[in-house]
């Protein structure tokens, strides 16, 4: 309908708008800061190609602003570009961080979202300082949530006029991590809530991802759980793994996730490189996916 185009145009203006303010509001607290850019890239199955690009600016003081921008495609999606900004500060007892994305409708794409969040994180242990120098063990415990507006346009078809399904997502996270002993274990677990009834049929309205694998997999999630765990001690390669599965709030299998890789970082150069192993379960077929990436430090 009209009031609802009218509706997801104002939540983009909003969500960009609230994407410059992040910028802005981060700027006067970077002075002197230091900064990291970036690229990923994953490809796997029926053409799907990803491909991201992303910045850090961090000051000693512990605020950091980190802007990014991602675009995919696949044989059977449509090209979906994503523009995210996040806001923060970390500092030994605690940090906190705001964030902001915004998907917008591509041409003659079917699908849009926006999106508006924060975290709160405590840091705990001997070891707890920012810099790990410090020696000891460190823990880390947090919350966060998420709101998410997604929107579904619906071409007419025959005396059914076009529409637009409008579904309202909020997430709440529960996040973990423990390092020590040269080892970096995060944990996190995402509970979704909708407005509304989401309708049982073969294809659901919103385009997720599962955590980790980056395919484009349809389906409203439940819940899911993710961990990841890297050893840090090797000189030069940290090698790590990782697992994650998702519930579906519609008449699909959970899907799960199992991953592996390494990164090699040498003075102000980071290469990553990493393998995905996608199982949709319901007896469809696994699917492979391969990621590399690089990151320079200044």
């Amino acid at each position: 309908s009209a009031a609802w185009t009218a509706a997801g145009k104002t939540a983009a203006v909003i969500a960009r708008r609230l994407l410059a303010a992040l910028c802005l509001a981060g700027c006067p607290a970077l002075a002197g800061a230091y900064f990291d850019v970036g690229t990923s890239h994953t490809a796997g199955p029926d053409n799907y190609l990803s491909n991201a690009f992303y910045g850090t600016a961090a000051s000693e003081t512990g605020f950091y602003l980190s802007p990014s921008y991602e675009v995919s495609e696949s044989s059977g999606t449509a090209l979906t570009r994503s523009y995210a900004g996040k806001i923060g500060y970390d500092q030994d007892l605690f940090g906190a961080s705001a964030e902001g994305s915004v998907s917008p409708r591509q041409g003659l794409g079917d699908y849009a979202a926006y999106s508006v969040g924060g975290e709160f994180i405590f840091h705990f242990g001997p070891g707890r300082a920012r810099k790990k120098e410090t020696g000891g063990w460190r823990g880390s415990l947090g919350m966060g949530g998420l709101f998410t507006r997604h929107i579904e346009y619906i071409p007419a078809v025959g005396a059914r006029a076009a529409s637009d399904n409008v579904v309202k997502q909020t997430d709440i996270v529960t996040i973990g991590g423990l390092e020590g002993l040269g080892l970096d274990l995060d944990l996190e677990y995402r509970r979704s809530l909708y407005d509304k009834v989401i309708p049982s049929r073969p294809r659901a309205a919103l385009l997720a991802q599962a955590r980790g694998a980056n395919p484009a997999v349809f389906g409203f999630p439940t819940y899911s759980m993710s961990a990841q765990l890297a050893y840090e001690s090797l000189p030069v390669v940290v090698p790590f793994v990782g697992y994650s599965y998702t519930a579906y709030k519609v008449e699909q299998a959970p899907a799960k996730t199992y991953s592996a890789g390494m990164s090699v970082e040498v003075k102000m150069v980071e290469l990553r490189a990493s393998y995905e192993l996608y199982d949709g379960g319901a007896g469809s077929p696994k699917r492979s996916y391969f990621g590399f990436g690089s990151t320079l430090r200044f």
